[in-house]
């Protein structure tokens, strides 16, 4: 799979903008793994910008934002995930 340069799988931000059908559907296993990484990438990123020369931290800030903004997108691709559809065939049931 692709990555982008924030290290999030391109698949999660092109999910977003597709229809769900089996074929490119992701998986709640695999955004999980995803927001792991991404998560673990803004704590290495916090840690570095606690370390870091004033001149780099511009930078890291810079490089912390996007990574937030890509763990964000992910948990909201989980929590759509997760959500059933309100036109699933047990909706109309009683």
């Amino acid at each position: 799979m692709e990555r982008t340069a924030q290290g999030c799988n391109t698949q999660a931000a092109w999910c977003m903008h597709t229809p769900h059908t089996e074929e490119n559907f992701m998986s709640i296993r695999a955004l999980a793994t995803e927001l792991y990484k991404a998560q673990q990438r803004v704590h290495r990123l916090q840690d570095r910008l606690e370390k870091a020369s004033v001149s780099d931290r511009d930078v890291l800030r810079h490089e912390l934002r996007m990574a937030q903004a890509a763990c964000s997108q992910l948990r909201r691709l989980m929590d759509g995930e997760k959500e059933p559809s309100p036109f699933s065939n047990n909706s109309f049931k009683k």
